[in-house]
């Protein structure tokens, strides 16, 4: 991104910044970057206070708060809607700044569920029984969700029912702010070019529990269609019960607030630029996103004695809004940090900048807890199993076991953790070189171990990546996600891969950043890497940022993950051994034995006392780690002391109890305590907020839908978060609820098999179902631990398998009562070592194995299989088959006795289906026995019959999705779901390609772009051909669900396919989404002759069509399917009804018309039985949001010293000199058209291999859902008709004329032109006729032939002919419905479009554009020719207009854009050579005319005195927003007198026009300048910029004599738009830069790298 120095606005003071770190960053330690943090005061946190109604009853208290307090009827309308509402009297807060209910708990039944007083029933097969409950969102015959994905769905509908209707008493928008149908159109301008949330994109929900027990809603506010930050509502439903609704930071907004930005996104980053005096880069780190922030108008606080007011506000008018940019630049030396500006977009206010990253400030041999050398757990410990990680193309289990037999190549990643180890080298992301640790072995995977630290490798093993912090990482990191996700199993973050950067070159500090990074060690701190509190920390800033309501909570978010770590390891010391010497300082609370940076038990802190909130208000500051004390302490306390003080739990089932709590409520809080003050009674109110942690904690512990009756824990739960300040005086604190919970422990017994442990327990009244529990480790029971798994009160055993033999395991059991809340006391904590005795053991590969079923013979396939003795074993085995599950089917294993010892032995299993076989899915079970030793292993089995619709299975032979049985169809379901790692939505068995391309991991799943879905099937996109059998050779079609990012206006998915004959990808076609979130693209082709097949769809942000590009929110996704070669299966690939051959051509001269034309106008009624495919139409603008920078366009052509292969065309010229000898090899690409406003059609202005009109084409006239842009784009104004709907009539789409050898289009050679049409119904009545004209100018059209489609809807339609003599040439395609063959039939339905081109003259030439010096005597009036004695372009006669025509094209000597006769300038003056064509900057063409802007068919010749427009097409860098292009005059042509007429900026990306129009001077000899460039100011160097990506260039003109003409005091100048005062923004730059000198290194220069 280049930096521009047109600034916007006021420059701020410097103040703190507000990263978040493990440890205070020192100041000298921050970036240039971070040390332009800044934020405005006015946008601070907002401090509000919390009161009951109920509280200005009994005190005066209102009015300290309040300038203007409540009315005096103020409490009895809260009572009326407390009555209203059915919540208790008294039990409404109400936010004093917003002046509206913050917190309501209820007990309303909305859901059929076994919540207090639900009544509501599951309806099956008839009406619902809403059991006198209108408000239940329960509909007619559906009967009880089957999964949580639709309890989730049930549950937001039933609160967004209540919601809106109670929105009156809630006194909120909700139908309109939390649940819009549409967004509003007037953010759907052309200009639009940021994010704006698609509906329901807001709402993010979570179930707990497969019967739905409990589920929580978040709900963003958008206001007009934008999002508010900070302002939401929440929802807790809980047995079918509503039992909390939330509304968090709510103010006012006025109805007249605009939505409209002022400034565009580019002003946000350029006001940015100048602040931080940085140069910025091509890469952003998030989107530009339109928002409303929320700020506080007055102070609110409360002391600890007596209310007092700072600034008094008037109630419910204390927030205040702004309509800003969040915009994310990243600068020249920024680091790591991710920089995040908010910028007022109505103002260019710089409101905020700041980092927003959170720092920390098989087998191998990890640090278990530490590497501090203190006990066993800080040390490093060998042969510990290194989890769920890859070796092949499998994935061990928990114990690290896998069962492959031979060599394998294994890395230390897989599919939750990827150690990325900076210490290693050969694979890149953006500047970063690293390594992921990789082992070849045979007979198991070993990763050893060694002294040292930072970059110390075991020698020899797993080279320069295998370091003590990846092993010990990777452990780590698996271990505590796979607790997270026993008790979150729906959380998609916690399913994906995590990636995890070690030993990144710096010291002391860790962060999260939507990756987990972690720095070497120092003389003062340790590496942290090799500290699992460190790992377990930054992971929970992950999970914080990614669970319901998906943002790192606040005040602090530290707190949170603090508390994951300590419950994990069951340490309050957060980094055990973190500082080499000496204890954690505890923010002036000394902490007694911590080495880590804090320690959340205040009990071994000197004070021994809490972090309380008004602690925390005078030692803490912006601090965000010393902010987190104040909650951490509250649920470390609730752990280890209130529980037991109590109820007399043991530690065991304390853990649990509060684990599971913490992992419910942490969910859907974000601001975990707030509004400081405090109730007549004197219970403080910091936890009173909406979804505060202290009632989220007593949502999450109800067992019966209504937490106004109390909790099971409420007394413990209250007495902790009480003791910090940030509890609640309601609801009214009782425990109650769990009758009949257990009051016994069972007791566990566990026995130790090979790699599994096998658990019985005695049963214990009351309990309803049991828990089981799983850890391992130094500390036995003492830490977190695995949810194994919830069985029936009848099942007292359980089998844990993928354990590690010689490793020990521990266990206990708890039983509950009648809801998740209700905890009996825990078992003894049961160890096991799991050992193998004597014994066979029998593997084969577990995926699915699917058999087809031939009707017309059997069908075998086969699987390999290994077996090897464990415990000593050897001895002879007897292998075979089980009986199938499946009839028809046989199973045979080969050999069927074998020798066994501890080697492994390999078998094939021979699975045969047989004609007569029924579809299904069973399983077949392999044994081996040997007397009574005896293993064996199942092979799951899917029959599937051919020709049916296939359903895809991963295949781990290509890694994708497969249907290995040909049929009607093959879909991938929801294989492909998501994209990489992106944020909640990991894919599976990503990448899904099967040549390993990568996605990207950027964004958010459901905003941004991800592929989720492909099916292939057979026939063509209109639907002729589909449900048959997919033969080789015919037609096929490729649907792709995308989900598409905001308007999908920068979206392309780019279709290809291959076979197993020939893997190289053949490009098919680039299509569309058309909008934004989940849609279909489809696209057909012809099947190749092979069986096998496979299909890949790029879908990707802006770049250019790839089968694998690289941007970071770009999906790459294959499916592989088998297709049939039975004739008997065959389907035609067209309708049966078309014609069997093409219309015969008719002559070249104009025929006579038919005797009966055919109908014009079209029959009323159409078959409804052909689909509308979606339409290809691409919007006409692109945000310019993501990191990936926007493609270079494929450059006309290239120079290079070498020749390579590529499918372009290539000419060689060698020069020979005295001295030397050169070869160049010149590539000439494809050609893609721009409109022309002088042909009034798309033209390629270069000869090239084809020229294809892309998009501009689209569509028909003004036909319904498609008017095409330009209309009619003929040279000759043939109008369309206007009648029909776009994708269901006849439109013309593209027109394409390319060279049959791969040359250029030269003439004399046949070329073939391509016209993509879409027929109406069958495509029996339409047509397509063909013309040519040999010069665009002057037009004689001339008829090539008529072609008929061959079937309806979508599909190309060609004809060849040999191009003529001429270098701008055109063809016309008219397609019609009925009618006769003219060059312009008139029709409703029909649509002609012309495509003007260039023609080269000279075989194997590259022509940039025709080059002819004319005599004068020759010269074309009007256009321009190159004059050598001027060294310009000139028109030596005056006429109307004088046009450069192709002259101009590129600039001086760019990369594939020389300039011819450069510099093109009557004065010399040169142009820059850096930049490539079509990619930066240069001038195009320049045409002066006669008349103003508005006047383009003037015809008038340019006279002195008369008015004229200069045109200059320029192609500007990226967006444009830091080029300009400055206009000039000369009277006098032989001895030019610049003057400056004014500035223009263009305004987007691509080639445009620039107009500006001016008063001619006397003078009969004259000429304009355009001096187009980057960054500078005009006139610094004359009319000469001289900058090395400037371009300048001239024309000459001859303009007739006036002697009437008087000359007036100053030119009338009239401009494109208001003009830019560049120098006065260039002086304000200077002026800010001399005023900061030492606050902030300056940038060296405004120098574009």
């Amino acid at each position: 991104m280049k930096l521009t120095t047109n600034s916007l606005a006021p420059y701020l003071i410097t103040l703190p910044s507000l990263t978040w770190a493990f440890i205070e960053p020192e100041q000298s330690d921050a970036s240039i970057v971070t040390q332009a943090s800044f934020t405005d005061p006015s946008i601070s946190e907002p401090t509000t206070v919390f009161f009951s109604p109920h509280d200005i009853v009994s005190s005066s208290s209102s009015s300290l708060f309040f300038d203007a307090p409540p009315s005096s009827s103020f409490v009895s309308d809260i009572a009326e809607k407390e009555q209203r509402l059915g919540v208790e009297s008294g039990s409404i807060r109400i936010d004093g700044r917003s002046g509206k209910i913050v917190s309501l708990d209820l007990k309303k039944p909305i859901l059929p569920g076994d919540g207090l007083g639900n009544h509501l029933l599951w309806s099956v097969n008839t009406a619902a029984d809403i059991a006198n409950d209108g408000d239940a969102a329960v509909e007619g015959g559906r009967g009880m969700p089957l999964d949580r994905e639709e309890w989730g769905r049930l549950g937001v509908e039933a609160v967004k029912n209540w919601m809106i209707d109670h929105q009156s008493d809630l006194e909120i928008d909700a139908q309109n702010e939390l649940f819009p149908s549409s967004s509003p159109q007037h953010l759907f301008n052309e200009q639009t070019s940021y994010y704006i949330p698609p509906p329901g994109s807001n709402i993010r929900s979570v179930v707990h529990g497969d019967d739905g027990d409990m589920i929580q809603i978040s709900m963003d506010r958008l206001y007009k269609g934008v999002k508010v930050v900070d302002s939401r509502a929440t929802a807790t439903i809980k047995r079918g019960n509503l039992i909390n609704i939330g509304i968090e930071t709510w103010g006012n907004i006025n109805p007249d607030f605009n939505v409209e930005p002022r400034l565009d996104e580019e002003s946000a980053y350029r006001a940015l630029a100048i602040h931080t005096g940085l140069l910025l880069t091509d890469e952003v780190t998030c989107k530009p996103e339109l928002q409303i922030s929320t700020s506080a108008q007055g102070n609110l606080e409360q002391s600890t004695s007596s209310l007092r007011n700072k600034e008094k506000v008037q109630y419910g008018s204390g927030y205040t809004h702004r309509l800003v940019w969040k915009v994310c630049p990243k600068f020249e030396g920024q680091g790591v940090e991710m920089m995040e500006g908010i910028v007022d977009a109505m103002t260019g206010t710089i409101l905020s900048f700041r980092d927003t990253v959170d720092y920390f400030e098989a087998r191998g041999d990890v640090y278990p807890f530490s590497n501090d050398g203190e006990g066993p757990e800080g040390s490093l410990q060998e042969n510990w199993p290194m989890p769920f990680m890859q070796i092949g193309n499998k994935v061990t289990d928990t114990g690290g076991n896998f069962n492959i037999a031979g060599t394998q190549v294994a890395k230390l990643t897989g599919p939750y953790v990827e150690m990325r180890d900076l210490c290693g080298w050969g694979e890149v992301d953006g500047s970063r070189q690293y390594a992921i640790a990789t082992l070849i072995q045979a007979n198991g995977i070993d990763w050893g171990g060694s002294g040292g630290t930072d970059c110390t490798t075991p020698w020899g093993v797993g080279g320069p990546a295998n370091t003590h912090s990846s092993r010990s990482g990777f452990y780590e990191l698996n271990k505590i996600i796979e607790i997270g996700r026993s008790h979150l199993p729906s959380n998609a973050w916690l399913k994906g891969k995590l990636i995890s950067w070690m030993n990144i070159d710096a010291s002391c500090n860790a962060y999260w950043s939507g990756t987990v990074n972690f720095y070497r060690s120092s003389s003062s701190c340790a590496n942290t890497g090799e500290l699992a509190g460190v790992f377990d920390h930054e992971w929970g800033h992950g999970l914080d940022d990614n669970d319901v309501d998906g943002r790192i909570a606040k005040p602090s978010g530290e707190g949170i993950a603090d508390i994951y770590t300590a419950l994990r390891l069951n340490d309050s010391c957060i980094g055990r051994g973190f500082y080499r010497n000496g204890n954690c300082s505890g923010n002036g609370n000394a902490c007694l034995s911590c080495t880590g940076v804090r320690d959340i038990d205040f009990m071994k802190k000197q004070n021994k006392s809490p972090s309380t909130y008004t602690w925390s208000r005078q030692a803490c500051g912006s601090s965000v780690h010393c902010l987190g004390y104040v909650y951490s302490e509250a649920v470390w306390s609730l752990y280890k002391r209130e529980l037991n003080s109590f109820y007399g739990y043991d530690e065991n089932t304390s853990l649990e109890i509060v684990t599971r709590l913490t992992y419910i409520a942490a969910g859907n809080t974000y601001t975990w305590y707030g509004g400081y003050s405090k109730s007549p009674s004197g219970i403080w109110r910091g936890g009173c907020g909406t979804n505060s942690g202290y009632l989220s904690y007593l949502a999450a512990d109800d067992d019966n839908g209504n937490i106004n009756d109390g909790t099971p824990h409420m007394r413990a739960i209250f007495k902790a978060f009480n003791d910090q300040e940030i509890a609640c005086d309601a609801p009214t604190v009782k425990d109650s609820g769990c009758v009949g919970t257990p009051t016994d422990a069972p007791v566990v017994t566990v026995l130790g098999g090979n790699n599994k442990a096998t658990l019985t327990w005695t049963a214990v009244s009351g309990a309803s179902k049991y828990q089981i529990f799983r850890t391992e480790g130094l500390e036995e029971c003492g830490q977190g631990k695995v949810l194994l798994a919830t069985v029936s009160s009848n099942v007292r055993t359980y089998t844990d398998t993928g354990l590690a033999n010689k490793r020990s395991y521990y266990y206990i059991v708890i039983g509950k009562g009648n809801n998740d809340a209700c905890f009996g006391p825990s078992s003894s904590c049961a160890a096991v070592t799991p050992n193998a005795g004597p014994g066979v053991e029998v593997h084969c590969e577990d995926e699915p194995m699917v058999v087809p079923i031939d009707p017309t013979a059997s069908t075998t396939r086969s699987r390999d299989c290994i077996v090897y003795g464990i415990g000593g074993f050897a001895g002879t085995v007897n292998l075979g088959c089980g009986s199938p599950t499946l009839s028809g089917v046989t199973c045979a294993v080969s050999p069927s006795t074998l020798p066994v010892t501890s080697s492994v032995s390999n078998a094939v299993v021979s699975i045969t289906s047989s004609s007569s076989a029924n579809s299904g899915t069973g399983k077949i079970v392999v044994s081996g026995t040997s007397g009574s030793i005896s293993g064996s292993t199942e092979i799951p089995l899917t029959l599937l019959g051919a020709g049916g619709k296939q359903i895809a299975l991963y295949d781990n032979v290509y890694n994708a999705p497969a249907c290995m049985v040909w049929g009607s169809e093959c879909s991938s379901e929801d294989l492909l779901k998501g994209r990489g790692t992106m944020v909640g939505g990991n894919e599976a068995n990503a990448p899904n390609t099967v040549d390993s391309c990568q996605d990207g991991n950027g964004g958010t799943y459901g905003t941004d772009e991800s592929l989720e879905k492909i099916v292939v099937r057979s026939g063509w996109a209109s639907g002729v051909g589909m449900d048959k059998a997919m033969v080789k050779g015919q037609r096929a079609t490729v649907i792709a669900t995308v989900n598409a990012y905001f308007t999908g206006a920068t979206d392309y998915a780019d279709f290809y396919y291959s076979t197993d004959d020939n893997p190289n990808w053949t490009f098919i076609a680039t299509k569309q989404p058309q909008g934004g979130g989940i849609k279909e693209i489809m696209v057909d082709y012809q099947l190749p002759l092979a069986t096998i097949h496979r299909v890949r769809v790029n879908f990707r942000y802006n770049g250019g069509p790839s089968p694998c590009s690289n941007g970071s929110y770009d999906d790459h996704d294959d499916l592989v399917f088998a297709v049939s070669d039975s004739s008997s299966t065959s389907v035609t690939n067209s309708p049966t009804n078309k014609p069997t051959q093409k219309p015969t051509p008719l002559p070249t001269s104009m025929p006579t018309p038919l005797p009966t034309p055919l109908p014009t106008s079209k029959p009323t009624k159409k078959p409804t039985n052909v689909p509308t495919p979606l339409p290809t139409q691409k919007p006409s603008n692109s945000p310019t949001k993501k990191p990936t920078p926007l493609p270079t366009p494929l450059p006309i052509s290239t120079t290079t010293t070498t020749t390579s292969t590529t499918t372009a065309a290539t000419t060689t010229t060698t020069t020979t000199t005295a001295a030397t000898t050169t070869t160049t090899t010149t590539t000439i690409k494809d050609g893609l058209a721009t409109y022309d406003s002088d042909f009034r059609a798309p033209r390629c202005v270069s000869a090239g291999v084809s020229c294809s009109s892309g998009i501009l084409l689209h569509g028909r006239g003004f036909m319904m859902n498609g008017p095409e842009s330009n209309a009619s784009n003929t040279i000759d104004e043939c109008a369309d008709g206007n009648s029909g709907t776009h994708k269901k009539d006849e439109s013309l789409e593209a027109i394409k004329i390319s060279s049959t050898d791969g040359q250029l289009l030269t003439a004399g050679k046949t070329a073939e032109i391509t016209a993509s049409v879409f027929a109406w119904s069958t495509g029996a009545s339409d047509t397509a006729d063909f013309y040519y004209t040999s010069d665009a100018s002057n037009v004689e059209w001339q008829y090539i032939g008529s072609v008929t489609p061959l079937g309806g809807g979508e599909q190309d339609v060609k004809i060849t002919y040999t191009l003529p003599q001429g270098i701008t040439q055109a063809i016309r395609v008219q397609f019609r419905f009925g009618g006769v063959v003219t060059t312009c039939t008139y029709g409703s339905y029909n649509d002609r479009d012309d495509l003007v081109f260039t023609v080269s003259s000279a075989p194997g030439q590259p022509t940039r554009s025709p080059v002819k010096t004319y005599p004068p005597s020759e010269e074309q009036v009007g256009l321009a020719v190159y004059d050598a004695n001027i060294g310009a372009p000139r028109c030596s006669q005056y006429t109307s207009k004088c046009d450069s025509l192709d002259l101009l094209n590129g600039r001086g000597l760019m990369q594939d854009g020389n300039e011819q006769n450069a510099p093109n300038t009557l004065d010399t003056c040169k142009d820059g050579n850096s930049g490539k064509y079509l990619a930066d900057e240069h001038i195009e063409r320049i045409l002066v005319r006669s008349g103003d802007i508005s006047d383009s068919s003037s015809n008038v010749d340019m006279e002195e005195g008369g008015r004229v427009t200069i045109i200059a097409w320029c192609h500007p860098w990226r967006s444009g927003f830091s080029d300009y292009a400055d206009f000039y005059y000369a009277s006098d042509a032989s001895n030019p007198q610049w003057v400056l007429i004014d500035t223009i900026q263009p305004q987007g990306s691509g080639l445009q026009e620039l107009k500006i129009s001016y008063i001619l001077p006397q003078g009969t000899n004259q000429a304009v300048r355009v001096n187009f460039r980057y960054r500078g100011a005009e006139g610094l160097n004359g009319a000469c910029s001289n900058g090395a990506y400037d371009d300048t260039d001239d024309l000459i003109f001859a303009v007739k004599s006036n002697p009437s003409f008087i000359p007036p005091q100053a030119n009338l100048i009239s401009f494109q738009e208001e003009p830019k005062d560049i120098n006065q923004d260039m002086k304000k730059w200077i002026e800010l830069r001399q005023n900061q000198q030492g606050r902030r290194k300056r940038a060296k220069s405004f120098k574009k790298e």
